[in-house]
């Protein structure tokens, strides 16, 4: 995968820490299953911590991924040149 900055992230998925707002924002069928998936293939799951998941993946510090499953434009155009470096 890519990390922050360009540099390639070689962390396989299941020592990865995953982060998203609540488990409660994936609709029930494909989208619950998928994040249940996901789940099962991190190391762990981590829920509540909002924009601050994605300054610790752009940091390259305490998280490797954000799911989110309902995010508008305005979530997340700010954060593309952050996590990109």
């Amino acid at each position: 995968g890519i990390r922050s900055g360009g540099g390639i992230c070689r962390k396989e998925l299941k020592e990865s820490m995953m982060y998203a707002t609540t488990p409660h924002m994936f609709h029930p069928g494909e989208e619950e299953e998928k994040f249940r998936r996901m789940c099962q293939a991190v190391k762990r799951p981590l829920y509540g911590a909002d924009c601050y998941a994605y300054a610790l993946v752009a940091s390259g510090f305490g998280a490797d991924l954000v799911v989110e499953a309902d995010l508008g434009l305005y979530d997340y155009c700010a954060l593309v040149p952050v996590v990109e470096g």
